[in-house]
């Protein structure tokens, strides 16, 4: 059986999380979306310590689609190297995973 799969993502606005949400939906490749906004993000970038103000998204998807879900984030994300993390997961609620597939399919 095909498992549930969350993807978390950062990105530097919320109307860049929008739009890797909005097409991420079109496709059906995820079913929803959470948008956490005015977070901060501290980082290495070049051997130096940074910190930014940033946008994190979390996706529900299959595990099936996560190369795809992944690889359509990459192609429309403004970062150079996209933070981008798939999370299995073990334990769903049966209804919520049946309206992610039904959703999806």
């Amino acid at each position: 059986m095909d498992s549930l799969t969350l993807i978390y993502i950062t990105i530097s606005s919320y109307e860049g999380a929008k739009k890797i949400v909005e097409e991420l939906l079109k496709e059906k490749l995820i079913a929803c979306a959470n948008i956490f906004r005015n977070i901060t993000s501290m980082y290495l970038w070049q051997g130096e310590v940074c910190s930014k103000d940033e946008v994190i998204v979390i996706v529900k998807s299959l595990s099936t689609l996560a190369h795809d879900v992944i690889a359509k984030i990459k192609s429309i994300h403004p970062y150079e190297i996209p933070g981008i993390i798939a999370i299995p997961t073990d334990k769903v609620d049966n209804d919520f995973y049946t309206w992610v597939c039904e959703c999806i399919n």
